[in-house]
C-alpha cells in the first residue's frame, strides 16, 4: 500500500488510491452473437480499483501550490469538533472552535520532513515530525506527516492512531480518510467491510467509502448491496466516471444488460477525455455496442 504524502499547509490513495478489494470472477460473456451483431466483446474482468477522487499527480500539484501559499501567511489549525478518535494530546476542548498559528521554525522543520518523506527517508522524517509535535501537538501537517511515515513503514496500528488524531482536528481531511481506508483494506474482506461501515457512519459524505464497500460486496456475490453502495457513491460524487464504470461492470456480470448499457454510456460521457483508464476505452465502447444490439 502506498499512502499519499501530506501537504505542509493542509495535508492522500486522496493519495494514492486505497487498495481496492478485487471483485469476484465475472460470468463469461455470451459466446455467440445474434444475427444482427458481432461476437460479444469479453466483459471486463473486474471493476476498476476504487480510489480517491483525485489522482496522485493532481494531489502533488495541489500540495506544491499550498506550500507556496503557506509562505504568505501562517497556516491555521482549525478544530471543528470530531467523531470518536484517539485522545487529543493538547487537552483542548473539542467542543470549541479554535485556531492556532504554526510557528515559522516548525514550518521549516515540516518542510524538511516532507522532502525526506518524498525521498523515502521515513525514519528521518519521523524524527523531525516528532520534534514538531513535541512543541505543537495539534500541528495538522506534522500529524499527517507522521501518520504517513508510519504507514510507509507498515506500522499500521500506529499510523491509524495519528490519522485519527488528524481527523479529530480536521474531520473532512481527505488525505487522512483515504489513507485510513488503505489500512482498513489490508484486513480480511469481512473485517474490512465491518470497519468501513462504521467509518461510513462517521463520514457519510465521503464517497470512496461507499465505493469500497461496494467492491467488497461485489466480491462476496452480494450484487444488490454492491449496486446500492455504488449508487450511493455516485450520488455523493456524480462527476466520478469510474464509479459509474464499476457499477456497469457489476450490472453486466449480473445479467442486467439494459441497466449495464445505461451505466456504460454514463461512464463514457464522463470519461471520454480521460487518457488513463483501468481498461482501454474502446473495449468499453465495444461492450456497450454489443449490449445495445441485444
Amino acid at each position: 500500500l502506498s499512502p499519499v504524502p501530506p501537504s505542509n499547509a493542509k495535508p492522500v490513495v486522496g493519495a494514492g488510491a486505497p487498495a481496492a478489494v478485487a471483485a469476484a470472477t465475472p460470468a463469461p460473456a455470451p459466446a455467440t452473437a445474434t444475427k444482427t451483431s458481432a461476437a460479444a466483446p469479453a466483459q471486463p474482468a473486474k471493476p476498476a480499483a476504487v480510489g480517491a477522487e483525485q489522482d496522485l499527480p493532481s494531489i502533488l500539484d495541489r500540495i506544491r501550490k499550498e506550500r507556496v501559499a503557506s509562505t504568505l501567511q501562517p497556516p491555521t489549525v482549525v478544530n471543528r469538533g470530531s467523531p470518536p478518535a484517539a485522545p487529543d494530546a493538547s487537552g483542548a476542548d473539542d467542543n470549541l472552535v479554535t485556531t492556532s498559528a504554526t510557528p515559522a521554525a516548525d514550518r521549516d522543520i515540516t518542510d524538511h520532513a516532507y522532502d525526506m518523506l518524498l525521498h523515502g527517508q521515513y525514519e528521518a522524517a519521523l524524527e523531525l515530525y516528532d520534534s514538531v509535535l513535541k512543541d505543537e501537538p495539534r500541528s495538522l501537517a506534522a500529524l499527517l506527516g507522521k501518520a504517513t511515515a508510519l504507514h510507509k513503514m507498515r506500522r499500521y496500528a500506529e499510523a491509524r492512531t495519528f490519522y485519527q488524531r488528524a481527523l479529530a482536528i480536521d474531520p473532512e481531511n481527505r488525505e487522512a480518510l483515504t489513507n485510513m481506508m488503505a489500512i482498513i483494506a489490508t484486513q480480511s474482506p469481512g473485517a474490512a467491510l465491518a470497519e468501513l461501515r462504521d467509518m461510513q457512519k462517521s463520514f457519510p459524505g465521503f464517497s470512496p467509502i461507499a465505493a469500497q464497500i461496494a467492491m467488497i460486496d461485489a466480491q462476496n456475490g452480494n450484487v444488490a448491496e454492491a449496486i446500492a453502495e455504488f449508487n450511493r457513491a455516485i450520488q455523493l460524487s456524480p462527476e466520478n466516471g469510474l464509479y459509474r464504470l464499476d457499477l456497469a461492470i457489476v450490472q453486466d456480470r449480473a445479467g442486467m444488460q439494459r441497466e449495464a448499457a445505461l451505466s456504460y454510456q454514463s461512464a463514457l460521457d464522463l470519461l471520454g477525455g480521460v487518457t488513463q483508464l483501468p481498461m482501454p476505452i474502446e473495449d468499453i465502447r465495444a461492450r456497450l455496442r454489443y449490449l445495445q444490439s441485444r
